[in-house]
């Protein structure tokens, strides 16, 4: 079988498709209300990722938004509670902390990484702030020893949202193992998926642990011994778990591998004045996306004009769902809702204007494939250049 035709099937294919069977012809769907911790395939689902990251929990939930808040309120944060966040990432990273019941307070990012900037987070201190939210961005990784120092400095919580970052690692330690707590999502698009839509809650905490078992699953309600506290129906289905079991060893076997090769050999080729992410030395990118910076007076095209001619040629087509594109159109204050909790980010702000996405992980890849995008950018480049 070709590498090409291996990847068609990873996605979801057979192996995906007798999982949800076996659910089927057993008939339990998500038996919370006969056991609290959920049924074997969640349960299971949950010791092979707590294993895969080298963590001693993980908490399956609905979505990775559901994960993130109940993250959030595991880890203790509270109304009043000022967390630290980038404006450089997707809504639900500061979403969740308003739900939670806390107060968004914006840093800026580094501009050749597009994490978190360490120096700016110090800046953005407050009296009021408890907490940081390193979010790692389509597959690189923060500073997490600058941000894990600045943290037991100031006594900070710290809930890494690891959405786009599984399998990365900072200098050898996966993503999402340093703070009090972190998440995953397993939305459809995300290398690895539960059906569409799914999330994980992981930390060394028992305290955090327990706690995020009683918020996914409205509190004490279904508890063993009764706790008085709020709770949710944050919980994963045995469906759900099922194909997670499937895709989690296809991620790590074939998927992330093969992810990783195919983006390293885009990058190698990318014209003059598209430039891929700077990975520092002691991280390991899984690049979820190519996320470029696209320089107009290098390239002697305007991004916009290089991205419509993209699309006219249905470059942005090759597989359904995929997609090349500006990346984040607006910075999460910019958004009307979250207007008021605006703190001015100069580097993330340039970031809008100069950013390339390239989504490459959900094509029928091949090293070629990668080559043959390089060439049809380079034909397009010199086109519009006449």
């Amino acid at each position: 079988m070709s590498r090409a035709s291996e990847f068609r099937r990873m996605r979801l294919g057979e192996e995906e498709l007798r999982a949800v069977e076996e659910v089927f012809r057993r008939g339990e769907l998500s038996p919370f209300f006969r056991n609290f911790l959920g049924g074997g395939k969640v349960r299971e689902f949950e010791e092979r990722f707590a294993d895969y990251l080298g963590v001693d929990y993980a908490i399956a939930t609905s979505s990775g938004s559901t994960a993130l808040h109940t993250a959030l309120l595991a880890a203790g944060v509270k109304r009043g509670w000022e967390v630290i966040v980038p404006p450089y990432t997707f809504v639900a990273s500061v979403s969740m902390v308003i739900a939670a019941g806390g107060r968004p307070r914006f840093a800026d990012v580094d501009p050749r990484t597009y994490n978190l900037d360490p120096d700016d987070v110090l800046e953005a201190i407050t009296p009021k702030t408890r907490a940081i939210m390193p979010v790692h961005i389509v597959g690189g990784v923060c500073d997490m020893d600058a941000i894990m120092e600045i943290a037991e400095d100031h006594h900070l919580v710290v809930i890494e949202d690891s959405a786009q970052a599984l399998g990365s690692k900072y200098k050898g330690r996966m993503a999402g193992t340093f703070g009090d707590a972190a998440i995953f999502s397993f939305q459809e698009t995300k290398s690895l998926t539960t059906g569409g839509e799914g999330g994980m809650v992981v930390t060394n905490d028992p305290k955090i642990a327990e706690r995020a078992r009683y918020i996914r699953n409205h509190g004490d309600k279904y508890s063993p011994r009764r706790r008085n506290m709020m709770g949710y129906n944050y919980r994963m289905t045995e469906i759900a778990a099922a194909i997670g079991i499937v895709q989690l060893e296809k991620y790590k076997t074939l998927f992330l591998p093969t992810q990783i090769r195919n983006a390293k050999r885009l990058i190698a080729g990318l014209p003059e004045g598209i430039d891929p992410p700077y990975v520092p030395p002691e991280v390991e990118h899984t690049y979820l996306f190519v996320a470029c910076q696209y320089d107009e007076q290098r390239t002697g095209v305007p991004r916009d004009k290089f991205l419509e001619e993209v699309t006219k040629r249905g470059l942005h087509k090759l597989q359904p769902g995929s997609m090349i594109s500006r990346g984040y159109g607006e910075l999460v204050y910019q958004l009307p809702y979250y207007r008021r909790w605006a703190r001015p980010c100069p580097n993330a702000e340039r970031l809008l204007k100069t950013m390339l996405y390239i989504d490459h992980h959900r094509w029928p890849h091949t090293e070629e494939d990668m080559d043959r995008l390089n060439a049809e950018f380079r034909k397009i480049l010199e086109e519009l250049r006449r």
